[in-house]
């Protein structure tokens, strides 16, 4: 099974796209003020992508049961490109698992014109852990998003089996 330790994907890049979009102002304070956003936790996002609370000891503490773990720092569907490479298997990523998070991010996706999936798929410094459990060993802490196949043709992720468009956070780009 393919887990992540976080409650919700998607976040620091919902923040970003308030950044980039200048939909925020931040006073001398640090308050954060919003323009034209009715979506109520916007600046949590905004604060989340400025400085992530990370739980990184699920990798010291019930990620060692992991057959495989890395940071997601890239996006789910490049860093787990990776994590599928490296590890000689492909990974269908479970849409009804993620749609939860999509689904939190809608309103705000619609106030921006966004698509709150590439939110969750592609966006970067999510600054959680990836991993790969055995079925039914998913410790606490950790959700199932995916399972993992054997390697073979085609993209190394999927979504419900279908080829994922795009690639995900380029820190070289």
């Amino acid at each position: 099974m393919l887990a992540i330790g976080t409650e919700r994907l998607g976040r620091s890049a919902a923040g970003l796209a308030l950044v980039l979009g200048g939909k925020i102002h931040v006073d001398a304070a640090g308050s954060i003020s919003l323009e034209d956003i009715t979506t109520p936790d916007a600046a949590d996002l905004v604060r989340h992508h400025d400085a992530p609370e990370v739980d990184l000891s699920l990798g010291w503490g019930a990620g060692r049961t992991a057959h495989a773990m890395m940071d997601l720092s890239d996006g789910l569907v490049r860093d787990g490109g990776r994590l599928a490479a490296a590890s000689q298997v492909r990974i269908d990523l479970d849409r009804a698992a993620l749609a939860p998070d999509a689904e939190a991010l809608a309103a705000l996706a619609d106030d921006l014109g966004e698509d709150p999936w590439a939110w969750v798929l592609h966006g970067a410094e999510e600054h959680a852990m990836l991993a790969a459990f055995a079925p039914g060993e998913v410790p606490t802490g950790f959700r199932s998003i995916g399972r993992l196949h054997e390697a073979g043709d085609g993209p190394a992720v999927t979504l419900d089996g279908t080829p994922i468009p795009g690639e995900g956070f380029d820190h070289f780009a």
